[in-house]
């Protein structure tokens, strides 16, 4: 196993990635496009993509975005792009990836904690 260090990058605006023209149908991107490509920001699981990788999810989009304008031919391989970041609830699961609220993460792992060393968590019941 080899260990890499790395910094994740900030999210660019989508136009900064690929220009004010979506390149596959050479029209401006939707509203809906631009308000998803914004949400993606606040999503758990790409707050730690590095630069490339938003470029890369940024291809995905020009590809959703497409579909978006009807043309369905661009579907399949949007849904291949977009489900390598685990966005859609299926793909999170197919991911095997948890996303919980920092409270209850922290709380799993104090009892998680306690577990290992032999010290039982303490129970509140009402």
């Amino acid at each position: 196993m080899h260990v890499v260090e790395v910094e994740p990058g900030v999210q660019p605006s989508l136009e900064d990635l690929v220009g004010e023209v979506n390149p596959v149908t050479g029209e401006p991107f939707t509203p809906m496009t631009l308000r998803f490509w914004d949400e993606l920001s606040e999503f758990a699981t790409l707050g730690l993509l590095m630069n490339a990788q938003w470029s890369l999810l940024a291809r995905a989009m020009v590809l959703d975005d497409a579909v978006m304008r009807g043309e369905a031919k661009w579907a399949a391989e949007a849904r291949l792009q977009m489900a390598k970041f685990g966005i859609a609830p299926d793909d999170v699961l197919r991911m095997r990836v948890q996303i919980v609220q920092a409270d209850e993460a922290e709380a799993k792992s104090e009892v998680a904690s306690a577990a290992s060393s032999g010290r039982r968590g303490i129970r509140a019941v009402k």
